[in-house]
């Protein structure tokens, strides 16, 4: 209580001190280095919270200014910073105008650091920043398809291809054994999330950073080990003027399929099924191979017959698919009175997949409002979403698709009478569903509101200290209804597993689940300049408190099918689910940097965390951090040598967290389980698992160094960074004697390491020459890992593909795959009959046309001892280049990259079993075709023996990211009808991937195609 009282009379004393000081005022524009205006720049009274940002015509206008000898400071991410000394009179007006130049790799200027900003000059850590004005040449709902490729040692991935899919993040590589433990943190304005920020309109962001080393992270300690995330919301312009600005962005596009797998036509598909017949010494007749070789002739004439003789056949993957529409409109309205700013956004996306079924819509609201006086300042912002994603079968009905042959139409074609109804099962096969009819048979949607708030009040104490409260609550609620009919691969509670359900009444589910966080955070922050030194210094306590709740309900044998999720009170009740997970996080932080004659800056970071995740004596933890940087470039002997514009040097060392442990995973738990009493069945309880309060969090220690770099006055600048962390404490499952009760529990028994480069390359190639301005940045990464210690002893868990000194296999994660399996070596040729019979003597049964693997013992056995590491997923470097282009009112941008040196099994149908549908290949084995690429066809639903080693390939690719063609209206013409500025554009998303894959997508894994996008779009500003 007397902590509130004091700071209460501190605010009445800044008042009164305000009152009674006079001010004046400063005005003046922004421009960049070619002459144009720039808006949204933050211009600064130096040692106070007297600032204003830039309209769109670079004004700003700085009131209750200070009197006397002042400092003014203007900034904005991506230009280098530019200040000035004004003398300020009481009641006075002063101009000031300012100009930035472009600085590609953000050498200089301000940059969003944890719970702050720092000077760039001044940084210790390893960070990478990207402004909305770069990530405007990506239109996307997803902030993070606008980073793909712009980030090194940032793998952005999505994890399909369908309408409203997450984006898969991972920075500088994977440290922990399950998935979903190596997410990054993600932080908006200031308040960390739960989840992603995939429901966060793109529209409303000024920039995101990502912070990548422990000097960096370990400020969010024990959330920090997989990298964080920060986010800025864009806040409303001021010039210390009433005024109002409104603007209205949109975007139209299709998209199609970037490639379609071929697929073996009727007259293909018959001659490789009488050549499998052959093959197996078995009837070659139309009747036999096409209805099965137990057809009776005479009796019935069957579909793939039919269609065969009558010339009827369908591409099933044209047939399921259809364009895609996207459609996006954003209405932003900002502006400013005195010292208050405003900025309200709108926004309605819509993209329809190409699959039927499928699609996704959101509509986002965003409000946000700051008020600043001579000692205070507050703001707020809210983010509002609803979105509606209309799942349906998902990528199996693409998948289904591709297995069914080519015989025959989606409408009954034997029958004239049942003409436009779709066939279920149109080529004969009792198992494949038409995909038409399985596409509609389904229906999930998944509909999720989302309400984020951040709320900030700053109390300047002195013009050295001030104090910030941060409030942010974030509230998630998700709701997920399925109902599927007979016609369907699997139920809503095994969406595509086999065909058990088919024939069966109609099913539903209806899943809720609420999620409600808060983060409250109190930092006192120093910054003050004696002479040649510069102390800056925060402190913070912080809780963060968590509820998450979740029910279902699911029920089989409805009634009728118009019901769908609504009813399930009329079918027979099968599983219900509700639970509720509960933690929170308690957190003291420190963190000094300090700098000598703006040269040489040292940091420290402490961070502790106690967290109710874990048992008591185990739930605090501390992870400390050390970083150090030189401006060696300002050194006289660097620069006698003229080469340099700039150089820096960076080393760093630290220890960050990683809260992979569940609530309540360290206590025992409960498993109901039904027990009889002579004709009696009740229900009861016994031990699920075993309690464990020694677990604790995985800790990852972590070094970066690097050097900073720009030359030939700044054209070509840069950075590159070399990387080591070693993750300790990995959670893995420990067996236990049988005799315990327990067959296993989780220990901090495990670690990993991954180690690498990044290098970051950007170029000013052409400056304004005769109007023309051309950029260029390029990345590279490189990420090396590998397992260094499993349970005590043990150097393999060969269940779960983990082997010491290998990559981490994540199960799941299609990115981070480790493929253990015998290694291809052809096809078993008549030539080869007397290594045949060694291998037959003992116990295998080789022919010619049967797949080869190689006998790594040279025992002459095939069997699980000859199983070996024959690639992983984890490529050995990824690049990009980016190119932007910019003549009078013209701009051009394109982005490429590129992901090398990995190995992925590859997904198109080769499956020669005769039932279901195969890749247009025809060099398969037979005795007058001895292929080494595929072996002898098959008939029934078995391939040969070890057929699968063959389809781990390269994929190595390039593919172009994204081309954006726009033009800007001169002001000349748009301040004819009252507007600001207009802009049309058009863009194109993945329009080609360069591969030898003939699949869906090299990187993506699911059955989805790839899509190529064309978008046209205009924004407007009055």
């Amino acid at each position: 209580m007397r902590c509130w009282i004091v700071l209460l009379g501190l605010t009445l004393l800044a008042a009164g001190d305000a009152a009674a000081q006079a001010t004046g005022r400063i005005t003046g524009t922004v421009t960049v280095d070619s002459g144009k205006p720039l808006p949204n720049v933050t211009v600064a009274v130096s040692g106070s919270t007297v600032s204003a940002i830039t309209d769109a015509n670079g004004r700003y206008n700085l009131v209750n200014a200070p009197v006397g000898t002042q400092t003014i400071v203007a900034r904005l991410l991506g230009y280098t910073r530019d200040s000035a000394v004004v003398t300020v009179a009481a009641g006075q007006t002063v101009t000031r105008n300012f100009s930035l130049t472009t600085a590609p790799t953000n050498l200089t200027g301000m940059v969003v650091v944890g719970y702050g900003t720092q000077e760039r000059r001044n940084v210790t850590s390893a960070l990478t920043t990207v402004t909305a004005e770069k990530m405007k040449d990506i239109p996307t709902s997803d902030p993070m398809k606008a980073l793909q490729g712009r980030i090194p040692g940032v793998e952005i991935v999505t994890n399909s291809n369908e309408p409203g899919a997450n984006m898969q993040v991972r920075i500088r590589g994977v440290r922990s054994m399950s998935s979903e433990r190596n997410e990054p943190l993600y932080v908006v304005d200031g308040i960390p999330i739960n989840g992603g920020i995939g429901d966060f309109n793109p529209a409303i962001i000024d920039n995101i950073t990502v912070l990548k080393d422990a000097s960096a992270t370990a400020i969010y300690g024990s959330r920090g080990a997989n990298g964080v995330v920060l986010v800025t919301t864009k806040k409303g312009s001021t010039d210390g003027r009433l005024r109002t600005s409104y603007s209205v962005d949109s975007y139209y596009g299709s998209q199609t399929p970037l490639q379609i797998i071929p697929m073996m036509n009727m007259q293909q598909f018959v001659k490789y099924l009488q050549d499998a017949a052959a093959i197996n010494g078995q009837d070659t007749s139309l009747a036999r191979v096409l209805a099965g070789q137990t057809f009776v002739p005479g009796t019935t004439t069957s579909k793939r017959l039919y269609a065969y003789q009558n010339g009827i056949e369908t591409d099933w993957q044209r047939a399921v698919l259809r364009d895609g529409l996207q459609r996006n409109f954003q209405a932003n309205v900002s502006g400013s009175a005195a010292g208050t700013r405003f900025s309200l956004s709108g926004n309605y996306f819509n993209q329809e997949g190409v699959i039927p079924g499928q699609a996704s819509t959101r509509g986002n609201a965003f409000a946000t409002v700051d008020h600043v006086s001579k000692y205070m300042q507050l703001g707020a912002s809210i983010s509002l979403s609803r979105s509606l994603q209309e799942i349906g079968e998902g990528q199996g009905a693409f998948g289904y698709a591709t297995a069914m042959t080519p015989f025959g139409r989606p409408t009954n074609y034997t029958t004239p009478d049942s003409a436009g109804l779709l066939d279920p099962r149109p080529d004969d096969d009792p198992l494949n569903i038409n995909p038409l009819l399985e596409a509609q048979s389904m229906i999930r949607d998944q509909t999720t509101t989302r309400a984020f708030a951040s709320l900030y009040g700053t109390l300047q104490l002195r013009p050295w200290l001030s104090y910030r409260v941060n409030f942010g609550p974030d509230y998630t609620n998700s709701s997920l209804g399925c109902y599927n009919d007979p016609w369907t691969h699997g139920p809503c509670s095994n969406p595509g597993a086999n065909s058990a359900n088919q024939g069966q009444p109609p099913q539903a589910m209806l899943r809720n689940q609420t999620d409600f966080a808060y983060t409250l955070d109190n930092l006192l922050q120093f910054n003050k300049v004696i002479g040649d030194h510069n102390f800056d210094a925060t402190a913070l306590y912080s809780i963060q408190k968590d509820r998450f709740t979740k029910d279902s309900m699911y029920a089989t044998q409805l009634p009728y099918n118009t019901q769908l999720w609504y009813d399930l009170g009329s079918g027979t009740a099968g599983n219900n689910l509700s639970l509720i997970s509960e933690w929170a996080l308690q957190s003291y932080m420190g963190r000094v940097n300090y700098t000598f004659k703006d040269r040489y800056t040292l940091s420290a970071t402490g961070r502790s965390d106690g967290s109710s995740r874990l048992a008591p004596g185990n739930q605090w933890a501390f992870f400390p951090s050390f970083s150090a940087a030189w401006q060696i470039g300002d050194e006289s002997f660097v620069r006698n040598l003229g080469w340099f514009d700039q150089l820096k040097l960076r080393a760093s060392y630290g220890t960050t967290g990683n809260t992979s442990i569940s609530p309540y995973q360290t206590q025992g738990t409960l498993t109901s389980k039904l027990y009889t009493f002579g004709t009696t069945r009740v229900r009861g309880y016994r031990p699920g698992t075993i309690a464990n309060p020694g677990l604790t969090w995985e800790k990852t220690d972590a070094t970066n160094y690097a050097v900073d770099f720009a030359v030939l006055r700044s054209r070509l600048s840069g950075s590159v960074d070399v990387y080591s962390q070693n993750t300790r404490d990995l959670l893995l499952s420990r067996l236990l004697p049988v005799t315990s009760g327990f067959t296993s529990t989780l220990q901090n028994i495990g670690s990993t390491k991954n180690s690498g480069v990044e290098v970051l390359l950007s170029t000013i190639n052409l400056q304004n020459w005769h109007g023309l301005t051309w950029t260029s940045d390029i990345n590279w990464s490189t990420n090396k890992n590998k397992i260094t210690a499993l349970q005590t002893g043990s150097a393999q868990d060969v269940n779960n593909v983990w082997f010491v000194g290998q990559p981490i296999n994540l199960t799941g994660d299609p990115q981070r795959r480790v493929f253990y399996d015998w290694k291809w070596d052809g096809i078993w040729q008549y030539g080869d009959s007397v290594a045949m019979r060694a291998f037959n003597a003992n116990g295998a049964t080789f022919r010619p046309g049967d797949p080869r693997v190689k006998d790594i013992n040279g025992d002459g056995r095939i069997n699980a001892d000859d199983r070996m590491i024959v690639g992983t997923s984890y490529p050995k470097w990824i690049a990009s280049l980016y190119n932007r282009f910019e003549y009078k009112g013209f701009d051009i941008s394109g982005l490429l990259t590129w992901k090398h040196g990995y190995t992925f099994i590859d997904g198109t149908p080769r499956s020669y079993t005769g039932r279901l549908g195969v890749m247009a290949d025809m060099d398969y084995w037979t005795p007058t075709n001895p292929s080494t690429r595929n072996p002898a066809p098959n008939l029934g639903q078995v391939e040969r023996l070890y057929a699968t080693t063959r389809l781990y390939t390269d994929g190595s690719h390039w593919r172009i990211r994204n081309i954006t063609l726009g033009y800007t209206m001169p002001a000349s013409l748009t301040s004819r009808i009252g507007a600001q500025s207009i802009r049309f554009y058009g863009t194109a998303q993945d329009p080609y991937v360069h591969t030898n894959y003939l699949g869906a997508d090299p990187e993506v894994a699911g059955a989805a195609p790839a899509l190529r996008t064309l978008l046209i779009g205009s924004n407007i500003t009055w």
